[in-house]
């Protein structure tokens, strides 16, 4: 099968080039192009192009470069000035320190007292249970001693 590659290869180059010849003396045909809707071909001056010449291209391009280098050396110029005359306050490592450890400490408060107010919720909620087992228990105890009066 690999055998016949360039033969198929050969075949479709063909057939494609065929097909796009017929197709493009087809188009040429103005009943055609009338029937399909497509415009007249127009004439191009060549002086509507950009850059007809290419050394008038390269002319432009260094002029172009050349204001670009021009603008950022005038606004380079300014900045350097200021950078010179600017005084820049220096990090003072002790302040961030301390607001670090404020943030940290007011996150511990933070846990310690949730963790305070599970432990006084558990607490109420132990005694709460023992002392309605002792009246439970207390009740019990009363009612034995009231039927063991009775009798």
């Amino acid at each position: 099968m690999i055998g016949h590659f360039p033969q198929a290869l050969n075949l479709y180059w063909l057939t494609n080039n065929v097909i796009s010849i017929v197709q493009a003396r087809v188009v040429r045909m103005p009943g055609i192009r009338d029937r399909l809707g497509i415009p007249e071909k127009r004439a191009i001056d060549p002086s509507d192009l950009p850059l007809a010449n290419p050394m008038e291209a390269i002319r432009i391009i260094r002029e172009a470069a050349k204001a670009k280098d021009e603008a950022a050396a005038a606004d380079a110029e300014p900045a350097a000035e200021k950078e010179r005359t600017e005084i820049y306050e220096p990090i003072d490592m002790a302040k961030i320190e301390a607001a670090i450890k404020e943030k940290v400490a007011k996150e511990v408060e933070e846990r310690v007292r949730m963790e305070m107010e599970e432990e006084r919720k558990k607490r109420k909620e132990m005694e709460e249970e023992s002392s309605s087992s002792t009246t439970r228990s207390g009740s019990e105890s009363q009612k034995s001693k009231s039927e063991s009066g009775r009798s």
